[in-house]
């Protein structure tokens, strides 16, 4: 049984992972990489978690030990940044259940061309567990047709072919969040949010079909812009619609509630990937409801959720240039690097125990 911590008191790309930076400027091609203006001071946003409703997900133990969690989608995925939130509050939570994460998200995918490049992505990571999440990268980016016809038939094969490997026990498909409605009018120009509900619910749908659990993000995303435009302080969404950073915390929320994570959970573990301050700004909008953290805890946290964001920039390296490059590192040492990624990791969950 798991146990819970306890308290004590792919060629732009390459440029960027050689000089390796980090953040949004590994958030993929069709991410945003400028910073936010500075603003008046931020204001928490009011409050639009919806107490008495159950999650759009059935309870149960959707991770268990020694469980290798990948994650496969479009852009949204490879920002990196809510799975790596996501990531951390299992870690911390579950820090002695020998838990693996791995991020297979690359900026233009779809499902059809993440079953094509599956084979060698499942080869790394061995996936036990497989969070599935399509569709926001082909709305939010002009360059993409759009897509909504079909949508929940090419999902559906990947899904059958993930289904047929023999390890993973589990597949959770993931709708795709809003986007950010125009700050003031409320309006969706484009109607991009009409379509991502399209997509959702073929997702839903898809998931349905083959008795997969569906995990919802766009109707509580929608919400939280909403209220987001009412408050105070920098925007939840970039100026293309992709979403911050903060936002990528609050759809790992939404993950967390979804596979049967309780707001104690995260409490007893401090999750606060952020800083103090941005934390503050989003914790009512959390899908749980969570307490402020101690400061001490806080940079525990943090510094947990920047090692795995550290190891997620090694293996899509390790994946998407180790078996393609003629020069530089070889494969070997590509793997190796990756792997004292994660020993560092390891080394913070020691603070944990």
């Amino acid at each position: 049984m798991m146990q819970t911590t306890r308290r004590p008191t792919d060629w732009l790309w390459v440029v960027s992972l050689f000089f390796g930076l980090i953040g949004v400027g590994l958030a993929g091609l069709g991410s945003p990489t400028t910073t936010l203006a500075a603003g008046p001071p931020d204001e928490p946003i009011e409050s639009v978690i919806q107490r008495d409703a159950a999650p759009d997900a059935e309870r149960g133990p959707a991770i268990q030990p020694g469980d290798r969690v990948l994650f496969i989608g479009d852009g949204l995925t490879q920002q990196m940044f809510y799975t790596r939130a996501t990531a951390a509050a299992l870690l911390s939570v579950y820090h002695d259940a020998g838990l693996r994460f791995f991020n297979g998200g690359i900026d233009g995918a779809s499902p059809e061309t993440a079953a094509e490049s599956l084979d060698e992505l499942v080869e790394l990571s061995d996936p036990t567990v497989v969070f599935v999440c399509f569709g926001f990268g082909a709305v939010i980016s002009p360059s993409t047709p759009t897509v909504a016809e079909g949508f929940g038939d090419s999902l559906g094969g990947l899904l059958d072919r993930l289904a047929t490997l023999a390890k993973v026990r589990r597949v959770i498909v993931l709708g795709p969040p809003a986007v950010a409605v125009r700050v003031g009018d409320g309006t969706d120009p484009g109607g991009k949010n009409a379509r991502l509900a399209s997509l959702s619910k073929a997702a839903r749908h898809t998931a349905a079909d083959r008795g997969m659990l569906f995990i919802d993000l766009f109707d509580h995303t929608l919400s939280v812009y909403h209220a987001a435009n009412l408050s105070v302080g920098e925007p939840l969404a970039h100026a293309r619609g992709w979403p911050t950073e903060a936002a990528h915390v609050v759809i790992a929320s939404v993950i967390l509630r979804g596979i049967g994570i309780e707001a104690a959970d995260l409490n007893q573990a401090d999750w606060s990937p952020l800083r103090p301050v941005e934390m503050r700004r989003i914790r009512q909008v959390l899908a749980l409801p969570l307490d402020p953290v101690d400061l001490d805890r806080a940079e525990l946290s943090r510094s947990l959720y920047q090692a795995v964001g550290r190891f997620d920039e090694r293996f899509f390296r390790l994946w998407r240039l180790g078996s393609r490059r003629t020069t530089g590192l070889p494969p070997a040492q590509l793997e190796a690097d990756t792997e004292a990624a994660w020993g560092l990791i390891q080394s913070h969950l020691g603070e944990y125990r």
